[in-house]
């Protein structure tokens, strides 16, 4: 809580500069201090955030190594190689990008376990962002505060109810539980921690001169309740929400170009139709997908309610178990996260005396860990 007030503080004087400026300044955030201009940065590119959700999301781009999820092994790995894929809430979809990279590349993967909202290891994902390593981001942010599931018509009381609307009230209604606000700024951090790692990521690039290759992304939610339902409310008058109709999605959109494909993931292999909207900028999927997709809407298929049954598990209990990607979704996204790396022209071919370098910047970057014999400082620290 200090550190937010602090943060919201420092950033009243200057929300005046251009973007361009606080652009500049937010790369390079590298301590508490300097998250200010990242945090001014993000309230430039997202005004309608509240801010105490908004000072939640920019943390510095260090390496906190004892407070870190990964061995030091795996770190320098990530921070050395030709570039990261990073697979966000990888939930039940876990290594299945596994084997699947071509050579040089590697995958880190963020779900529960991990946990994008804990400190350390936003800041090391942050790092990896600032320095250029991240070459494709990939995810489905948890949609349970918007998800269909809560637009039941039973009464029970394990059903959810609605947390928010499109109007006034899409941070909240003023009737929530403190538990319920908590599940809404907690999942409004996540959404806007991904979104921004792929602005600070893309910001990189561009600043490096690398035009030619836009950083990859992949973002995975349900369709708009609108445009399955046909109707804007649900049967006792509730508004319908999305994360496809938020502000925030449409001011990242308007800057990255991204294209909408919308899939029902039961023509790829899932048990229920799942109607799913898929955000795409620089990949795209394989033909076979819209192939497969006409099919099925041609075949009829019979759109199931959105009600769980009721068990042990609960409503959104139940819903979150058919969160996992269809067998077929998984196996497109595969192929199009490598076939968009085969297309990178500027780290295609690396020499010897190349990787040697990036391996020393790295090296210095981690403030000269692990010890390494061909470099000075650490021979004359060792004596």
């Amino acid at each position: 809580k200090r550190k937010n007030a602090r943060l919201q503080s420092l950033c009243q004087e200057s929300l005046e500069e251009p973007l361009e400026v606080l652009q500049d300044r937010a790369m390079g955030a590298l301590t508490d201090e300097d998250v200010c201009f990242d945090l001014k940065w993000l309230q430039k590119l997202y005004p309608g955030v509240p801010a105490h959700v908004m000072a939640q999301v920019p943390v510095p781009a260090v390496e906190d190594g004892e407070r870190l999820p990964w061995s030091r092994r795996q770190r320098r790995t990530w921070k050395t190689c030709k570039g990261v894929v990073l697979h966000l809430f990888c939930g039940g979809s876990r290594n299945m990008l596994k084997g699947k990279l071509p050579s040089g590349y590697e995958v880190l993967e963020v779900d529960v376990q991990e946990n994008v909202l804990n400190l350390a290891v936003a800041s090391f994902l942050t790092l990896l962002a600032h320095t250029g390593q991240l070459k494709a981001i990939i995810g489905g942010p948890p949609c349970r505060t918007w998800s269909r599931c809560r637009h039941n018509d039973l009464e029970e009381e394990s059903a959810p109810r609605p947390l928010r609307d499109s109007g006034k009230h899409r941070w909240g209604f003023p009737d929530l539980t403190f538990a319920e606000k908590g599940l809404l700024e907690r999942d409004a951090v996540m959404y806007l921690r991904m979104l921004h790692l792929y602005d600070i990521a893309e910001a990189r690039r561009l600043s490096q001169g690398k035009e030619e290759f836009q950083t990859m992304f992949l973002l995975e939610n349900p369709t708009d309740p609108v445009e399955v339902t046909k109707q804007p409310k649900d049967s006792k008058g509730r508004q319908y929400v999305s994360f496809w109709r938020s502000p925030e999605w449409g001011s990242f959109r308007s800057r990255h170009q991204t294209v909408l494909h919308r899939v029902f993931q039961g023509a790829l292999g899932h048990r229920k139709p799942k109607p799913t909207t898929l955000a795409l900028a620089g990949m795209s999927l394989p033909d076979w997908v819209e192939g497969l997709n006409q099919l099925y809407q041609v075949e009829g298929h019979k759109e199931v309610s959105p009600r769980p049954a009721v068990g042990s598990q609960g409503f959104l209990g139940q819903s979150s178990a058919w969160a996992e990607w269809a067998p077929g979704l998984k196996q497109a996204i595969c192929e199009a996260v490598e076939r968009g790396l085969r297309q990178d022209p500027s780290i295609r071919h690396i020499s010897a005396r190349e990787r040697v370098a990036r391996e020393f910047e790295a090296h210095l970057r981690a403030d000269h860990l692990p010890f390494r014999r061909d470099c000075e400082v650490c021979l004359a620290g060792a004596l």
